[in-house]
């Protein structure tokens, strides 16, 4: 079936309407996994780079072949051999000559997109100049709902790659342009996924950091997590880009607090209490937020502490649900009133036994001491919660966690107390 298409390509090359059924047929049948493994295996890229270049004039065929080369792209393997064979400025060809036609845009997109995800490819991509197009798209396709996604989840992908993602910050275009996708497409829940993954990947810097939160982008992050509060994958990578806005300094921390975030993470962890994914990023987000010493009180305030123990108690397998969810307790009980809130809820009786069963697990143990060693620092804490019980287990974390400076020094605090 292979040879007979590679044949028809061949003998019919200057016939536009051959050309074009042929494409449709081969972009519906690379749908399939491993059609799309055999359509690259049986050498057909040769062909497609082809009538890339004899039909530059030809839109529509144009659009079927971004379309086959956005399905073919979907493999790790066909991703590599693609590259190999220099399809890159084939594509950047395609995408200038057919600069205003949004069909053939959004499959381009995609399968560059495609393409960037391997690790190598990254690189190469941004080697090839393709930001420079990708901005000129996104600007004169501001109205197009798949163009935006596909661009943004472009930036998300790159952006994994630090020198990408300083790149990328450096030009305030695209920031701009991340924020105005939000803003012009705010009931599309793939645009807001694609453009939070994008914001979420690019802030992991302190001037990304810097330059997101001058943008005034975070009352849109607001206004999006309400929109989609349904949508874990919205909520998951908004609670991301909290957490790493928030790791800039005490002004930020603040000013998501002030701005209400603190709400829209707890209706996220509310909503999607049996997603680990979102608990993650949510957890991880309010550890930060409670780092700050006026934040501590107006977390519990807000009752987190239901939602946490809950969380802890739902997921004592899961190391990292652990890991930041004690973490936040951890830095909310260094507030006085916080530590007898936090024993009259319980966490005590719930703190021994998650060192007993993660007791090889350092990082959850480290929170853990450290929580307990906070709310000891209240005298009246201490002879409440200083039982025998609680002191062997201390004892044993020590033993299986020798190599822990901080569970050592927690512990060993903890226990002098006791003495």
């Amino acid at each position: 079936f292979i040879d007979l298409i590679k044949q028809t390509i061949d003998i019919h090359l200057n016939n536009n309407k051959v050309q074009q059924s042929v494409c449709a047929l081969l972009r519906s049948i690379a749908m399939n996994s491993e059609n799309e493994i055999d359509i690259v295996k049986f050498g057909l890229l040769n062909q497609i780079k082809l009538l890339f270049k004899t039909h530059f004039n030809d839109n529509l065929l144009q659009e079927r072949l971004a379309g086959l080369l956005m399905n073919i792209s979907v493999n790790s393997e066909n991703r590599k051999i693609i590259v190999e064979q220099d399809f890159l400025p084939i594509v950047k060809k395609s995408m200038e000559d057919c600069l205003e036609i949004n069909n053939v845009q959004e499959r381009l997109i995609g399968a560059l997109r495609n393409i960037a995800i391997d690790t190598k490819n990254k690189s190469i991509v941004m080697q090839n100049k393709f930001l420079e197009i990708i901005k000129k798209l996104m600007k004169l396709h501001s109205s197009h709902e798949m163009i935006q996604a596909n661009s943004c989840s472009l930036l998300m992908t790159l952006a994994v790659n630090k020198e990408n993602e300083l790149e990328i910050s450096n030009d305030n275009d695209f920031l701009d342009l991340i924020k105005n996708s939000m803003e012009n497409h705010q009931s599309s829940f793939i645009v807001q996924q694609k453009a939070l993954g994008a914001l979420m990947n690019i802030a992991a810097n302190t001037i990304s950091r810097t330059k997101i939160i001058k943008l005034d982008i975070l009352p849109i992050i607001k206004k999006v997590m309400q929109n989609h509060f349904k949508d874990a994958i919205v909520q998951e990578r908004a609670c991301t880009a909290i957490w790493n806005l928030a790791i800039l300094d005490d002004k930020s921390k603040q000013l998501i607090v002030q701005i209400g975030l603190l709400d829209s993470i707890k209706i996220a962890i509310k909503n999607h209490i049996s997603n680990p994914t979102v608990l993650e990023e949510a957890c991880g987000a309010l550890r930060i937020l409670a780092a700050l010493t006026e934040n501590e009180l107006i977390i519990v305030k807000q009752g987190y502490l239901y939602l946490l123990k809950q969380i802890i108690l739902n997921y004592s397998n899961n190391s990292t649900i652990l890991q930041r969810a004690c973490g936040t307790i951890m830095n909310l009980v260094v507030n006085s009133e916080n530590q007898k809130i936090i024993v009259k809820f319980g966490f005590l009786k719930i703190f021994k036994e998650l060192i007993l069963k993660n007791i090889e697990n350092t990082e959850v143990q480290e929170r853990l001491c450290g929580s307990i060693r906070n709310i000891v620092l209240n005298s009246n804490n201490q002879r409440k919660i200083l039982n025998i019980e609680l002191l062997l287990a201390l004892t044993s974390t020590i033993q299986n966690n020798l190599n822990s400076t901080n569970v050592r020094q927690h512990t060993t605090y903890t226990v002098s107390k006791y003495n």
